[in-house]
């Protein structure tokens, strides 16, 4: 687990006189952090993109239905939504939030263009966007556009998204008093593992030949050492916007995720020790409810808007794993300006 903070991410005085916030931890569930901020909710709009039935993006979207966000953007590449619209609908009746279906593919460009226009003609102001969207380790594939499938999927369709949807996150109309809005890319503690620059073979180019010399799970950790420096390099170019981005390791989650990103590794395995570790391994994974708390703690908690572009874990902000492995506000302009020329345009929002 990642060290804390020396100093701490919840000063005093962003605590109210009239009660003391919970600190939340491996145990805390979304239900639990919507609980405390649901007036950080109410009539608020949201986007988050991957949010499947049974995934951390389910609970998340399920979590703030509860405390009535006046519209919810879901942005998936399949209906697998369905259930999720339908199980808040059969919960919440008429005062269910309005929920937007968006169709998307992350992995393609020209898709992302269209989705971002699309949910730009359906809300006039993006309060919070959940980057939760991600594709797991497989064979070496690549984008229509050329681009190593787990880097075009997770981190440059992202990127892409983000700022083609910047507009409505900055001037979309909202009063004075709200909370700032916030950006949110989920990562993972995949990211721990990245060593060298996530720019310097973004695609595997040293040496491959449609994927001879291709590493799934090196793929892997490089697209989330992504989503990292994306949120940290976010935060930079909207100092002065009253934008807020954080990164999240939501936590080992029971999803059939998990299995397909330890799938590559566990193949090369074999033996009682692979049913073993993999047995250990479930035993320590949250559940989606707890998955999604850290999500909604960067989305929602007040106290750690100081720590902007920080990374969390466990409701908590912690210091990220490119730490002493790299310069990361070096590597996270790097990092955008090879994103800029990936997808063919410039952002400026200085």
């Amino acid at each position: 687990m990642a060290a804390a903070y020396d100093y701490d991410p919840f000063p005093d005085e962003h605590l109210t006189s009239n009660y003391s916030l919970p600190q939340f931890d491996w145990a805390s569930t979304g239900s639990e952090v919507v609980d405390v901020f649901k007036d950080r909710v109410k009539n608020r709009i949201v986007v988050i993109t991957g949010p499947a039935s049974g995934s951390i993006g389910g609970s998340t979207v399920f979590s703030l239905a509860s405390a009535f966000p006046s519209i919810i953007v879901l942005v998936s590449r399949s209906l697998s939504v369905g259930p999720v619209i339908d199980a808040i609908r059969f919960r919440y009746g008429e005062n269910a939030p309005i929920i937007h279906f968006v169709s998307c593919d992350l992995s393609s460009q020209p898709s992302v263009r269209e989705a971002a226009a699309n949910i730009s003609r359906l809300v006039p102001r993006i309060d919070i966007l959940i980057n939760n969207a991600a594709t797991p380790p497989g064979p070496y594939q690549e984008s229509g556009e050329g681009i190593e499938l787990q880097f075009a999927t997770n981190h440059v369709g992202h990127f892409l998204l983000t700022n083609l949807l910047m507009p409505r996150i900055l001037n979309g109309p909202r009063a004075v008093d709200s909370p700032k809005p916030r950006i949110v890319t989920v990562s993972s503690s995949a990211h721990n593992h990245c060593f060298h620059s996530p720019v310097e073979n973004y695609n595997f180019s040293d040496g491959i030949i449609n994927g001879a010399l291709y590493d799934p799970r090196s793929a892997h950790i490089q697209s989330k050492a992504a989503n990292v420096l994306f949120a940290r390099g976010l935060a930079r170019k909207l100092a002065h916007r009253d934008v807020l981005s954080f990164s999240v390791h939501p936590g080992s989650i029971e999803t059939g995720f998990q299995d397909r990103i330890h799938a590559p590794i566990t193949e090369q395995a074999e033996g009682a020790r692979v049913t073993e570790a993999r047995a250990m391994q479930r035993a320590k994974r949250k559940t989606v409810d707890q998955g999604c708390a850290t999500i909604l703690v960067a989305s929602l908690d007040p106290r750690i808007e100081a720590s902007t572009g920080g990374y969390l874990e466990d409701g908590k902000v912690v210091e990220d794993g490119l730490a002493g492995v790299m310069d990361r506000d070096e590597e996270a302009e790097r990092l955008w300006q090879l994103s800029e020329i990936l997808v063919g345009q410039s952002f400026d929002w200085s």
